[in-house]
């Protein structure tokens, strides 16, 4: 089963990853400690959380779904790296 979020109003291509900024710090810590830990259902309740606290990266949440999906643990590792390097390169 295919967890979606509610009230989808943006598509995302799998091919333009959205900007790697979903959330604080602390939540980002969260999603890479679900990541090696490979709690899939557990990203997909956090990202659903995310997305009520955070609905204006609507993208980046059906995004982390679509890889929950496809169980595609080395895209999501990914796409945590890619949020780390953005929050280094923050002033």
């Amino acid at each position: 089963m295919k967890a979606k979020l509610p009230r989808s109003r943006t598509r995302h291509s799998p091919i333009a990853p959205p900007s790697p900024r979903p959330a604080p710090a602390g939540e980002l810590d969260t999603f890479r400690h679900r990541i090696a830990l490979g709690q899939i259902m557990a990203i997909q309740h956090w990202a659903q959380a995310m997305a009520e606290r955070y609905p204006e990266r609507e993208a980046v949440w059906q995004e982390i779904l679509r890889l929950c999906g496809l169980v595609d643990l080395p895209g999501l590792r990914r796409l945590a790296e890619a949020w780390g390097e953005e929050a280094r390169q923050r002033p």
